[in-house]
This record gives C-alpha cells, sequence and structure tokens, in this order.
C-alpha cells in the first residue's frame, strides 16, 4: 500500500472467510514499531436477502443500498452454509460476481455486507510502515498486517493510453478500441513495475516518472509485438526479442545509470543522491 505524503488516505478490508465484525480497529506503527495513530473504524451495517431471479453469478437482492459495491465482499448464509464472494458489478438490486457460486441461492437468504473502513490520517514523513487491522465478533478475534509506504508522489503510468494509440497508428497503421490501448498501459505499467520489485527499489523514490518514459515507450512495441504488430517485413518472433532487449537495457539504465534516487527515504533528493554514478571524463585534442 502506498499513501501520499501529507495526505490522509481512505481504506478498507474484508475478511475473506465472511466474519460480519461487531468490532474493529486500524493501528499504524512506524518500522521502529512506535504507534503512529489509532484511525476511526467504520464497521458494516448493510444487510439484505436474495430476491427471485438469482443465478449462481448473478445474485438479485431485495436492497442493495448500503453496500460498497464493486471489489468488495458479501456473505450469503444459503441453508446454513456460507459463501463469500466478490462483486465484479452492480446493476440495480443485482449483484454480479466475479466468480460463480457452486449453487444457486435460495430465495430469502441473508446477504450481509463484510466491509471495514477507515481514514489514516496524513503522515508527513516518507518511509515505511505496518497498518494492522483487527476485526471481532461475539466468538473470534483476527488481525492482518499490511506494509504501507509513505510516498512522495504515487506510482503513475508514465505513458498514457493516448501513447498506445500514437504508436499503433503512426507504426502500425492500424487503430482498437479504447479498451485495448488501456490493456496494453497496464501491461506496461506492470512490466516496470515488476523490473524495479525484481531490483529492491521502488519507483516513487525516484525523481519523477517521467525518467521511466523512454523505457515504457519500448515497452509497448514489445507488448504489441505479442499480440502481432511488427514493422513489415521483420520476423515476429525477431521483433519480439530485440524489443524485450532493448526495454531490458533502457530500464536498467535508469535504475542503474541515473542517481536520482532516494536512498535514504529522507523525502529530498541530497547533492550526493542527484550525481550520475558514472564519470565523464573531458579531452582535448
Amino acid at each position: 500500500m502506498e499513501l501520499l505524503k501529507n495526505t490522509s488516505k481512505a481504506v478498507t478490508y474484508c475478511d475473506p472467510v465472511g466474519m460480519v465484525p461487531t468490532s474493529s480497529s486500524l493501528k499504524v506503527y512506524d518500522k521502529e514499531g512506535k504507534l503512529q495513530q489509532t484511525a476511526v473504524v467504520t464497521l458494516p451495517t448493510a444487510t439484505t436477502t436474495v430476491a427471485a431471479g438469482t443465478t449462481s453469478s448473478a445474485i438479485a437482492v431485495a436492497d442493495a443500498s448500503g453496500f460498497s459495491g464493486v471489489g468488495s465482499l458479501i456473505k450469503i448464509v444459503s441453508d446454513g452454509v456460507d459463501y463469500v464472494a466478490k462483486i465484479a458489478r452492480v446493476d440495480g438490486n443485482t449483484f454480479h460476481l466475479s466468480a460463480s457460486l457452486p449453487l444457486i441461492p435460495d430465495t430469502g437468504a441473508a446477504v450481509s455486507a463484510l466491509e471495514v473502513t477507515a481514514t489514516i490520517a496524513a503522515i508527513g514523513t516518507v518511509g515505511t510502515y505496518r497498518i494492522e487491522w483487527n476485526i471481532a465478533d461475539a466468538t473470534d478475534t483476527r488481525q492482518r498486517n499490511e506494509q504501507a509506504y509513505v510516498v512522495n508522489w504515487l506510482f503513475e503510468d508514465p505513458i498514457s493510453s493516448l501513447d498506445v494509440a500514437e504508436i499503433l497508428e503512426l507504426t502500425y497503421g492500424e487503430r482498437r478500441q479504447e479498451v485495448f490501448y488501456d490493456h496494453i498501459r497496464e501491461r506496461v505499467n506492470a512490466k516496470i513495475e515488476r523490473a524495479l520489485a525484481a531490483t529492491g527499489r521502488r519507483a516513487h523514490l525516484y525523481a519523477s516518472p517521467d525518467l521511466f518514459r523512454e523505457a515504457a515507450r519500448t515497452c509497448i512495441h514489445w507488448i504489441l509485438a505479442e499480440s502481432g504488430f511488427a514493422p513489415a517485413g521483420s520476423d515476429i518472433s525477431e521483433w519480439i526479442r530485440q524489443m524485450r532487449i532493448q526495454f531490458d537495457q533502457e530500464i536498467a539504465q535508469v535504475i542503474n545509470s541515473l542517481e536520482t534516487y532516494d536512498k535514504n527515504e529522507d523525502g529530498e533528493l541530497s547533492t550526493t543522491e542527484r550525481t550520475p554514478a558514472y564519470w565523464t571524463i573531458q579531452t582535448r585534442r
């Protein structure tokens, strides 16, 4: 989880096995284990029942108001058995699920919201923190810990869907729907984040996301090649290999060559950190 420096953030938690908590707390600790804050938590209260017209993947309910919606979990109790499902889409009073249930719940079966919400107050010091959720009902208590990073800027896509559209049209003379461009952009972003994670570095400690732009544009060509786009007359397999190698080289240049990285996570780039990691020797003939 990333938290923007000096900015509060709303966070949520759903118990994956379906506990509907009657009490909950959220605490934030620094990397030394010192308590920094205790957030105010709001418990889930929405309940309803399964209505006629329900299928195993689309749960019609008597009243969908009060439920958190897309991405949240709900619990359905049918014939005494608990089922936890994730909402993929809400259409009026129908919850479309991300995965089908093993049966069609009975009409009148209980449906409960599971999402606990809280707001983490603004933190002014860049660094690593621990988020601790505690939830309980009448019989059980559970805890979940999550690492959080307070950052100067949230990781941003170095390129946009417009960049993908531009490259596809200018280079290959093709156009696609917006969803295609968004998919390519998301894959580029994921590849850059994985490349950074493999080195133990984090994107937000670099001076700017613009440092990754050239590597990102090369990555667009790489992913487009995997979708069948390559320069006329070229071998698609060889083009994919070339783009992958070029991307690896460009991302390595950002990671290893440019010292624009906040190594000590103090929120500032010192003179040393701004100094290139290579020397330039001028000669005169």
